[in-house]
């Protein structure tokens, strides 16, 4: 059984409105929905609603980062903070995860808030979701400004601090700016390809060209508004496929965003039905390298690049 990294889930933001159990539910992702797999490490995505502003939005995301928290601990699932961690955990049975932030909203206009996230074990941050913020724009929000000067300070702040920049969700000349400022390798952790399918939350080529030149990589959505008109495994594959083909081996990885959609595709509707993407991969004669590759390695080596060593 092939190891799994899912980069980006809303599970958190969903499990905290219900006060769900995070072992069993009627979410897309629970424990017992990944006990057939080997290792499996979830991003776990923190999601401030943008009705809430300044510090009710810094408030809601350390609340759904305490009952997270309190989910995990009840089922000792280990919460990966450093490199010494992430080798520990590489290839042990069972669930481990990362805590991320999807949209700046909670850091607000103090760079301290960021620091703040991290000392509570956040270690990727979406800079934006599909409007505007202190960082910078979304990708949906009309506006063709890049990040802000603030939002700079935010891409070199998370360097230092050990913190993977996430660029799904941002604009184009947001992601450019990233891209120019960075000195660590990037994650668009839930982004198809704008050629297959041209919606606003997709990565052109040349977009992926830089992320492959940055070393960083993209986590492929299983929502089918992002996939095009056929919404089923096949048409996931494709954008694999495209990406390959401009030299994305290394570059491609998972990231569902499950519980964060509305629909899936019927092969993958939850977390227990990941391995069908495997299975479709092996039936196309995929090697076992870069199956891997695609839903382990690329993703792993990214956010160890990116985390301090303690």
């Amino acid at each position: 059984m092939y190891n799994i990294i899912d980069a980006h889930c809303d599970t958190a933001y969903e499990l905290y409105k219900i006060l769900g159990d995070l072992n069993a539910n009627q979410l897309s992702f629970s424990i017992d929905k990944i006990k057939k797999y080997h290792s499996y490490i979830q991003f776990f995505a923190v999601w401030s609603d943008p009705v809430y502003i300044g510090e009710q939005s810094l408030h809601m995301a350390k609340k759904i980062i305490e009952y997270l928290k309190y989910q995990l601990t009840l089922y000792q699932v280990p919460i990966i903070l450093n490199r010494c961690d992430l080798e520990k955990y590489r290839d042990t049975k069972g669930l481990k995860c990362f805590l991320t932030v999807e949209g700046g909203e909670p850091v607000g206009e103090d760079i301290c808030n960021l620091d703040l996230l991290y000392e509570m074990g956040v270690r990727l941050m979406t800079l934006t979701w599909n409007g505007i913020n202190a960082i910078g724009c979304g990708s949906m929000s009309g506006w063709e400004k890049g990040l802000t000067d603030f939002g700079k300070q935010v891409v070199r702040r998370m360097n230092q601090l050990g913190m993977t920049v996430d660029v799904s969700h941002l604009n184009e000349a947001g992601f450019y700016d990233v891209m120019e400022i960075t000195q660590k390798p990037v994650m668009a952790s839930h982004s198809n390809s704008k050629f297959l399918h041209p919606h606003k939350r997709n990565l052109s080529d040349e977009q992926f060209l830089e992320l492959v030149e940055n070393n960083g990589v993209t986590g492929i959505n299983i929502y089918p508004l992002f996939l095009g008109k056929e919404e089923n495994l096949s048409v996931m594959v494709r954008h694999i496929e495209h990406f390959l083909s401009l030299g994305g081996e290394d570059h491609i990885g998972i990231g569902t965003d499950f519980d964060g959609i509305d629909r899936t595709i019927p092969e993958i509707q939850d977390a227990s039905q990941m391995e069908n993407l495997i299975n479709r991969l092996l039936q196309l004669n995929y090697s076992e390298t870069v199956i891997k590759k695609i839903s382990f390695e690329n993703v792993y080596r990214v956010i160890y690049e990116n985390l301090n060593n303690e």
